[in-house]
């Protein structure tokens, strides 16, 4: 996997770039991304020993998570399911090919009225539009296109808000009939008390494999 991260000053202009290559390996069945350059070098053994570090603690916190017996809900987690649908109004709009390939295009916005808030993340779920492409053979989503359609309040705007934010995520086939993201692109201007940050992130997937053994 290779990223883009960006973050912008207060003219818009870059004022720090990142970009480095990471290896995705499943740790008990969960993804972790080892870094392995910055900037198209191999890491140093400072930095070596900050991703063996980072992956120490991502380790712990599986185990810490195994060890309760109430598991607790990611409160950021998109999850896919008959709620998060429910949501929104969805309208077809066509048929184009994306990615050489036939698919359905479909709007969504949300329903109007008020919509259910569980988890943090519904708060912006509630005030977002976009598009879905889908795979005509496989029913596969091809493409989603999303951004905000209005300000979101961070703790009932006592510490700031999410003023703009906006992306798409690409999947398609990579191994054989196996669908997977090959592409991840964002980007967000959020204010936190009295500091802005603007970010525009790019995520591209590739040399994918097919593991036989996950590591424990």
């Amino acid at each position: 996997m290779t990223t883009e991260v960006r973050r912008f000053d207060g003219s818009g202009d870059v004022r720090t770039r990142d970009v480095g290559d990471y290896e995705v390996v499943p740790i008990d069945g969960v993804p972790f991304e080892r870094r392995l350059t910055i900037d198209d070098r191999p890491l140093n053994a400072v930095e070596r020993g900050w991703v063996a570090e980072r992956e120490a603690e991502f380790r712990e916190e599986l185990r810490r998570r195994e060890r309760d017996d109430e598991p607790e809900e990611d409160e950021d987690a998109i999850v896919f399911d008959e709620e998060l649908v429910a949501r929104y109004v969805f309208t077809l709009e066509g048929e184009e090919p994306f990615r050489n390939r036939p698919s359905h295009r479909i709007a969504f916005e949300p329903r109007p009225g008020r919509l259910p808030v569980r988890r943090r993340i519904d708060y912006a779920l509630n005030k977002a539009k976009g598009r879905v492409w889908i795979d005509r053979a496989t029913h596969e989503p091809a493409r989603v296109e999303f951004e905000l359609i209005d300000r979101v309040r961070l703790w009932w705007g006592m510490l700031g808000s999410i003023q703009q934010a906006r992306g798409s995520l690409d999947r398609g086939p990579v191994l054989g009939d196996v669908w997977a993201r090959i592409q991840f692109e964002s980007y967000s201007d959020v204010r936190v008390v009295f500091r802005r940050t603007r970010r525009a992130e790019f995520r591209q997937w590739r040399d994918f494999e097919l593991l036989d053994e996950v590591d424990e």
